[in-house]
């Protein structure tokens, strides 16, 4: 239950990421995400050695966000 909690968080936290525009900010803070200039490449340049490494790292993460919220409810 713990674990599915986790992937639960996780995705709405990337769905509150999209909605509120931050989500390219973040990918594009953690090398994942590459702008290009209009007309020279297409829109989702993505490094996907980088990319393979935070997908690897997305079940620690959410495993953090589940603390972080557990945390902010106990305040």
């Amino acid at each position: 239950m713990r674990e599915l909690r986790a992937w639960i968080t996780l995705t709405r936290h990337a769905l509150l990421l999209w909605r509120t525009g931050q989500l390219r900010f973040r990918l594009e803070t953690f090398g994942v995400y590459y702008p290009a200039l209009p007309y020279s490449a297409p829109w989702w340049r993505i490094s996907t050695p980088v990319a393979f490494m935070l997908l690897r790292r997305a079940r620690s993460y959410a495993h953090w966000l589940v603390e972080m919220d557990d945390l902010r409810k106990k305040s």
